[in-house]
């Protein structure tokens, strides 16, 4: 029985469900909830939206630090250690995301002078 959907594939499949993406969609419910209170400007939202980006992009070349230090159990634990740095990013771009769009509504809805 060879493919992807092994049992040994489903259980991975399940604990990223679990361990990644659950969090994930934690964040993105909190940002959205937390939206209300947020007394960004724009430019500080569009920053914000930046340093998300960028948090996903240093944590997707952690696999190329498991791979310069050529050992499997180090790239094991860093992953373990920085399991939660996507949830940073997610929540950082989300909530950036959610201020930049209230700002513009709040622009396109105000009286004109």
């Amino acid at each position: 029985m060879e493919g992807l959907f092994q049992p040994i594939h489903l259980v991975f499949l399940m604990l990223l469900t679990w361990v990644l993406l659950v969090p994930i969609a934690i964040a993105i419910w909190v940002a959205r909830y937390r939206r209300s209170h947020c007394t960004w400007q724009l430019a500080k939202a569009k920053r914000r939206l930046r340093v998300g980006i960028r948090i996903l992009v240093y944590w997707l070349l952690i696999p190329v630090l498991g791979l310069v230090l050529n050992s499997a159990s180090a790239f094991v634990l860093v992953m373990i250690v920085c399991w939660f740095v996507p949830v940073v990013g997610v929540y950082q771009i989300s909530k950036a995301v959610y201020r930049q769009r209230d700002i513009k509504s709040a622009i396109l809805t105000a009286p004109a002078p």
